[in-house]
């Protein structure tokens, strides 16, 4: 047999109009049956129930929209960190910015026989798998000419301008195996060998350093700038020796030297531009 359709509304309709009828029937009466009395407490716990229904949608609904607001709270916070993270980093940033200025002003003050010229890096060429030469974005219009030396702005040597337009400059690193520099240990003034770019059996570009035997050399020396030649200027920091080798047939030592500069991580060089050009071998 089958059930009728919407049996459960009919039921609870059915069960409010009775009790309404109980309900009027018994409002002027001064007692009513045990019957009715059941009924009215049946009724009531119907009525409880569905109130309980009413509730139990109501704090679902409460629940849903608490949630909403919660979602929206923290997506807020969310992008409000991300804020004062960047703006934190913009902090780091200019900080850095000043600090490099300030050195090279320093560098640049400090020197009557030169003056630097600023220039960005517009590209980093390479031979197989290391960085072998650097684009800079001034050229001869500013001054620029073939031979002239290429620092950081600590002062650390990058390399030396090998060719010109009017508008850019060509830049042979410090580890390109044509760069010869006249360097020394530690002081410009100690006896000096030569420092030229150079790939060691891991064709890892780094530079080698080449002295007389009988000068103390020792791993953790720092290699600077000799300034003889009249090219490079003395006291420029060149890198670190990582390695010392006798060659007792030749009289010399050999030296791996890591140089200071990183080029990955340089966004900006000097053009080291001497006051006295007379005196340079250009």
């Amino acid at each position: 047999m089958k059930k009728p359709k919407h049996l459960f509304e009919i039921i609870i309709i059915s069960l409010i109009i009775i009790c309404v009828f109980i309900i009027g029937y018994t409002y002027n009466r001064s007692s009513i049956s045990s019957v009715e009395s059941k009924l009215e407490l049946v009724l009531s716990k119907i009525q409880g129930f569905f109130y309980g229904i009413g509730d139990g949608i109501k704090s679902s609904i409460d629940n849903v929209v608490n949630f909403s607001n919660i979602k929206n709270e923290n997506e807020m916070l969310k992008k409000e960190n991300y804020e004062l993270k960047k703006q934190v980093e913009q902090g780091k940033s200019y900080a850095i910015e000043n600090e490099r200025l300030r050195k090279a002003f320093e560098l640049e003050q400090n020197n009557d026989l030169y003056t630097l010229k600023g220039c960005n890096i517009i590209s980093i060429g390479s031979i197989g798998s290391y960085a072998d030469q650097i684009i800079i974005d001034k050229g001869s219009k500013d001054g620029i000419k073939k031979e002239m030396v290429i620092v950081d702005y600590i002062n650390e040597l990058v390399g030396k301008v090998v060719s010109t337009t009017e508008d850019v400059a060509k830049v042979q690193l410090l580890t390109n195996e044509n760069i010869r520099v006249s360097a020394s240990v530690n002081s410009p003034d100690n006896e000096s060998g030569i420092a030229n770019g150079y790939r060691d059996n891991l064709n890892r570009a780094i530079c080698k350093f080449t002295i007389p035997i009988g000068v103390d050399v020792n791993i953790g020396d720092n290699i600077v700038t000799s300034g003889v030649g009249n090219i490079y200027p003395k006291g420029i920091s060149i890198g670190k020796i990582t390695s010392v080798e006798e060659d007792k047939v030749k009289l010399q030592k050999v030296c791996d030297v890591k140089p200071f500069v990183d080029i990955g991580n340089l966004k900006e060089v000097f053009v080291v531009i001497p006051s006295d050009k007379l005196n340079v071998e250009y």
